[in-house]
């Protein structure tokens, strides 16, 4: 093999290696939590930007602390904080990226020290917390549903332990709420709406919740809005997801024909 040969090689050497050892030369440089999508501001109009979220393994992520900026940026590495917006509910009626939708809502978290029997209570705490947050959708249909991960209180400290930060991670996997709601109403948890109003259209449904005959039960003495929200027993998780389920397909089977 002649020199000149050997030279080449060397070159192509160099090259392959440089691309293999150093992500983003010779290929895309956007980054895990930033994705191509789109807002819907509150006046309705549609927007294609890019979406940036904390960190894709933490599901809270997806609800708060959400930026967006322009698509063209994606692939042009690190993006200036200046340049992103701060994507806010309420502002942003809702935001989307690889067929995943999220919606803007109000819900409100309760505090571990907060006393479950004061009503009048309620409007304090409400008044003084963050209630704006974003619930993804995840069935569609004449009645959407959406899930709504319960953001976990994190200590600095356990930033700096995986396992503390798993523990978190997977309790608000586990931990999650579903809101519901038709076109033209806002999404509420499912254990907090009026069933005879809601269903209004499906007697049948009405009917077999008011007799106990879903997993999901009505609350006697007291406006479900108070009382569900501070209530330890309530449903949550996989099992709401079971018990919604069952509800719907009465609604779809028996009303919606």
């Amino acid at each position: 093999m002649n020199v000149q040969c050997m030279r080449l090689q060397s070159i192509f050497c160099i090259f392959f290696l440089t691309v293999g050892f150093f992500p983003g030369f010779g290929q895309s440089r956007t980054k895990a939590n930033h994705f191509e999508g789109y807002i819907i501001t509150a006046d309705s109009v549609r927007k294609e930007v890019a979406i940036e979220v904390e960190d894709t393994q933490q599901p809270w992520s997806f609800q708060q602390d959400v930026r967006y900026f322009d698509k063209s940026l994606l692939n042009g590495g690190r993006v200036k904080r200046e340049l992103k917006k701060e994507c806010n509910p309420g502002e942003v009626l809702e935001y989307g990226f690889q067929n995943r939708r999220f919606v803007s809502v109000q819900y409100y978290i309760k505090g571990a020290d907060e006393d479950n029997k004061l009503k009048e209570a309620f409007g304090k705490f409400k008044g003084e917390k963050n209630i704006d947050f974003f619930a993804e959708v995840i069935q569609e249909g004449n009645v959407l549903v959406a899930k709504f991960h319960i953001p976990p209180v994190i200590a600095d400290e356990d930033y700096d332990s995986d396992e503390k930060m798993r523990s978190h991670i997977k309790t608000c996997e586990e931990q999650y709420d579903l809101l519901v709601f038709r076109k033209g109403l806002k999404p509420i948890s499912i254990s907090d709406i009026s069933f005879k109003d809601f269903f209004a259209d499906c007697a049948f449904v009405v009917k077999k919740y008011d007799e106990q005959r879903y997993k999901l039960k009505p609350v006697k003495g007291i406006k479900s809005g108070i009382k569900s929200v501070f209530s330890p027993d309530k449903l949550m998780g996989a099992a709401l997801k079971t018990a919604v389920d069952a509800i719907l397909a009465d609604y779809d089977g028996k009303c919606r024909k």
